[in-house]
């Protein structure tokens, strides 16, 4: 079961429902207990209290169940339907079946949230009008407005999230999705836009195109955000907004994901401002054309496939925006499975080969007569990595080698973070906002080689304490055999008293084998590799402090 609470719904019962309780806790329940138990009871009383009344008066007269979601459950069924939205499925007699979806990240949006979801209505509206096959038909709240929108129901197809890792190369089952995928590809390319941003309703409740949400950190500094002319100027914005966060340490829980957290904003700061250049030089990124709407999370989690291996819906289209040509049309992320470690995405490596699937995409497209958006699809790395830093995902020493590779072939790759650091503050030393991160990049050098210094010092240490050990063994195992020749059996090490010249007697009542057994000295590899004792490999730095 996904959920906690079963709701059953009469056709009949127009006032609201009996209300019920949640499934009590135990006694003697913790903090975090209370807390999910609150939350549970907040989505039932959505459930009860707002989306029952839509639901009633959308298909009056036909009974239904709602079952909400419950915490200790929620991992489960995020995975089915994502991570960002709460999903309340509604089966109705009939057989009908909706989604009521509900955004979930209260507070990450900030003033953007209407503006989200409202966005995301736009996008399956005209897609509904373009290929209704490939996409669900939604159902607004009677009495809501899309730039007020608390929830909305998805029409509910018979597709599942088709479980692509860690074989998704090997089933031959998706190579109709790709087939479909390219077909929906090409039905997106007919409804072209004018700028790059996210389609909005304006007042007339016409789409257009509005301002830029885009999915990446500190969302609630994005709504100052423009629609823009070109591709070039729409990067070098966002790409400013997060030189800024970097500068004012705003961004979070995101710096913490690297273990060397005191180089972390001076690596981000060098890396855009490279990523900053390629956008600045590119001819194409700068040049003005027509737009395209682009999903922009289009892992595999948001492609449903029916049993017949077909492709039911594409879902979750919040933060889609409108690109150029060249960008709308890579490959979608579903698609980039890194064959020599099955179930890597390849933009987590530093490879920017396409994949098994991404070229047979490019294959269906060119049978469809779109040689156009088989190059597209030739240059999904370059922007796939592009949306990576843009979100602030991942920046490992092998993505950003991958990145410069997609930027610039030709270009040299510096051997390690550390000299592609120096080489940055190098070449951008006349920035002077990189200049106020500098004195922490020479504060974390400096501390990395105390630190080192530091476990050098006590593996030394540790290296002499075993040979004393080692030299010392020997002596005792003679002593104990001159002294007690009669118990040398074999059977036990451990003598019935010390000779009386040493001033110690021991009694054979208060001693036992595990006093005086002696163990066999451990190899110099052993002893490195004990716990505790961190050796770095051949070639390999010390882990950070």
């Amino acid at each position: 079961m996904l959920c906690l609470w079963h709701i059953p719904h009469d056709a009949s019962d127009h006032s609201c429902p009996t209300p019920w309780s949640p499934i009590s806790p135990p006694e003697e329940e913790s903090d975090t207990q209370r807390r999910l138990a609150k939350k549970d009871q907040h989505w039932a009383d959505i459930a009860e209290l707002h989306m029952t009344p839509a639901v009633k008066a959308l298909r009056p007269g036909i009974p239904f169940t709602i079952d909400v979601p419950s915490c200790d459950k929620l991992r489960e069924f995020i995975f089915i339907f994502g991570m960002f939205n709460m999903h309340f499925p509604i089966t109705f007699q009939d057989g009908v079946k909706w989604l009521g979806r509900l955004h979930n990240a209260k507070g990450m949006l900030g003033n953007s949230e209407d503006k989200v979801r409202a966005g995301e209505v736009a996008v399956i509206k005209t897609l509904r009008d373009i290929a209704p096959e490939f996409v669900p038909n939604i159902h607004l709240p009677p009495g809501q407005t899309v730039h007020k929108l608390q929830f909305f129901f998805n029409e509910r197809s018979e597709g599942r999230r088709y479980e692509l890792w860690p074989a998704m190369a090997a089933e031959t089952g998706f190579q109709q999705v790709v087939k479909d995928i390219a077909q929906f590809m090409v039905k997106m390319s007919t409804r072209e836009f004018s700028g790059v941003g996210s389609l909005k309703f304006d007042m007339e409740q016409n789409i257009v195109v509005g301002p830029l949400i885009a999915k990446q950190f500190k969302l609630t500094e994005l709504a100052n955000l423009e629609v823009y002319r070109t591709s070039a100027e729409c990067y070098l914005a966002r790409i400013d907004n997060l030189l800024r966060l970097i500068r004012e340490k705003a961004l979070g829980w995101a710096s913490s994901w690297s273990k060397d957290d005191m180089s972390t904003p001076v690596w981000r700061y060098i890396l855009l401002l490279e990523v900053r250049d390629f956008v600045h030089g590119c001819e194409d990124m700068n040049r003005e054309q027509p737009t395209y709407i682009r999903h922009k999370d289009d892992h595999v989690g948001q492609f449903l496939v029916n049993d017949s291996g077909r492709l039911d819906d594409i879902i979750d289209w919040e933060f889609s925006a409108v690109v150029p040509f060249a960008e709308a049309f890579t490959a979608p992320d579903a698609l980039s499975i890194d064959l020599p470690r099955p179930g890597m995405r390849i933009q987590f490596t530093d490879a920017n080969v396409l994949t098994p699937l991404e070229l047979q995409l490019q294959e269906e497209l060119r049978a469809l007569g779109r040689e156009d958006m088989a190059l597209a699809v030739g240059d999904t790395r370059k922007f796939q990595r592009l949306d990576w830093v843009m979100f602030g995902y991942d920046f490992r020493y092998e993505f950003a080698v991958g990145l410069r590779r997609a930027l610039y072939p030709d270009a040299k790759v510096p051997s390690s973070k550390e000299e592609w650091i120096e080489e940055g503050m190098a070449k951008y030393g006349h920035d002077e906002q990189l200049e106020q991160l500098a004195a922490g990049w020479e504060v974390y050098k400096q501390a990395r080689l105390e630190a080192e210094a530091a476990k050098a010092e006590a593996e030394a240490t540790r290296n002499e304490v075993e040979v004393a050990k080692t030299e010392a063994e020997p002596v005792s195992m003679a002593s104990e055999k001159v002294s007690n020749p009669a118990k040398d059996d074999g059977d036990s090490m451990v003598p019935e008293s010390l000779s009386p010249s040493s001033g110690t007697t021991s009694s054979p009542t208060n001693s036992s084998p595990s006093d005086s057994l002696v163990t066999e000295t451990p190899s110099t590899e052993e002893s490195m590799s004990s716990p505790g004792v961190q050796v770095p490999k051949a070639g390999e730095a010390p882990d950070e402090p």
